[in-house]
């Protein structure tokens, strides 16, 4: 038996579903929670603080598309008597608010009773039924006036590695990369860190706001805050700072506060990140430090076919290269054919189940390296 040598390991994520009771020991199988419109909850976020003027706000997590307010029944009412109102959306998809058609009795508590039917979901996506409710309690004051959201931003430039058996390159000669199955579905790449390297990367960032509340309680409790990139909605939230990654272009920043039972808005100065690195974003060309003259060749199944390989300067290979010998040793420097890059590679999102078995190439994926990276040797599991 030959010496172990190193080499890197890339596991191919499996998309995120429940296992089934019995399939524990088996494949992940993946549900698809978003093919049927569900709410796995509904909380009742400010039922203790509500202004006279305010709403009853309902978060949870919402499933799928169509009216977010199908198959949802609320009741509020006081000292047994029911109170008219409704329930409405809001920019936010995980939440909802009720509105009483009359003011509020200041200082006064209610009780709500609700229920969320969800026919025709996957029992591991969200229950059937699920029963919501509890006292509220009214202050007795209206909402506050809201300030104009002040943030700090900080940004972090960050290479994802792309790993593939297209873009990799490795000493003329040298073992080929290759596939290997992780678990049913996934992959991970196997190859000799001292003679294969990758050749492409996409630079991006991320972005953390920090942010203070514009209302005090009662009237924080039902403020929305709303992040826009260059004008479009990046992402909405109950918390005033936030977190954002794999942003690949600079851009302008705005912080929305909004009063959900109000309808009063403010919002902050625009704030630019990215313009000090631009250039370092996006896709990007490696070439790697091997010492070595470099080959790429062309995929076949999971692994290289060595007979079709090309030299690999720091760009494609030009139409007049001529394939290579699959038995040439390191240095040789033998020109080599053009590679083609797959276009039949098999879907490995998880919906071919535990009976797949493709032996095509998977397709590209993006790595932050310093997180899924681990040493180990070559073989196949």
């Amino acid at each position: 038996m030959s010496a172990a040598r190193g080499s890197l390991t890339l596991a191919f994520p499996i998309v995120a579903g429940a296992l089934a009771p019995d399939s524990a020991e088996a494949c992940p199988y993946v549900y698809d929670c978003e093919s049927v419109p569900s709410w796995t909850t509904l909380t009742l976020r400010n039922a203790a603080k509500i202004p006279t003027d305010g709403v009853l706000v309902l978060e949870g997590t919402r499933h799928g598309e169509g009216d977010p307010l199908a198959n949802i029944t609320i009741e509020v009412t006081k000292d047994g008597q029911p109170i008219a109102g409704a329930l409405e959306t809001t920019p936010h998809r995980h939440a909802l608010v009720w509105r009483p058609t009359e003011p509020w009795e200041p200082g006064a508590s209610y009780q709500v009773e609700g229920t969320i039917s969800n026919p025709g979901v996957n029992l591991y996506c969200a229950a059937e039924e699920d029963i919501f409710g509890g006292d509220i309690f009214v202050e007795t004051v209206p909402a506050g006036a809201l300030a104009v959201p002040m943030f700090t931003g900080t940004a972090m430039p960050f290479q994802a590695i792309e790993f593939n058996l297209e873009t990799l390159a490795c000493c003329v000669g040298a073992a080929p990369p290759e596939l290997a199955p992780d678990y049913c579905g996934g992959y991970y790449i196997n190859f000799e860190t001292d003679t294969c390297g990758p050749t492409k990367a996409s630079g991006s960032f991320s972005l953390e706001l920090i942010s203070a509340a514009v209302a005090d309680e009662p009237t924080a409790l039902e403020v929305l805050y709303t992040v826009k990139f260059d004008g479009e909605v990046r992402g909405t939230s109950f918390m005033p700072s936030a977190s954002f990654y794999g942003i690949t272009e600079p851009a302008c920043v705005t912080l929305e506060a909004l009063d959900l039972g109000t309808g009063t808005m403010t919002v902050s100065a625009e704030q630019c990140f990215g313009e000090d690195f631009a250039a370092e974003l996006g896709p990007q060309e490696l070439v790697p430090d091997l010492g070595c003259p470099l080959e790429q060749c062309e995929v076949m199944g999971m692994t290289w076919d060595k007979t079709m390989c090309t030299p690999f300067e720091s760009g494609p290979a030009s139409d007049s290269d001529t394939p290579t010998s699959g038995d040439s040793e390191p240095g040789t420097g033998e020109s080599g054919s053009e590679s083609e890059s797959s276009d039949t590679d098999p879907d490995l999102d998880g919906e071919k189940g535990c009976a797949c078995n493709e032996t095509g190439a998977p397709p590209a994926l993006l790595l932050v390296t310093p997180l899924l990276l681990a040493g180990r040797r070559r073989r196949r599991p």
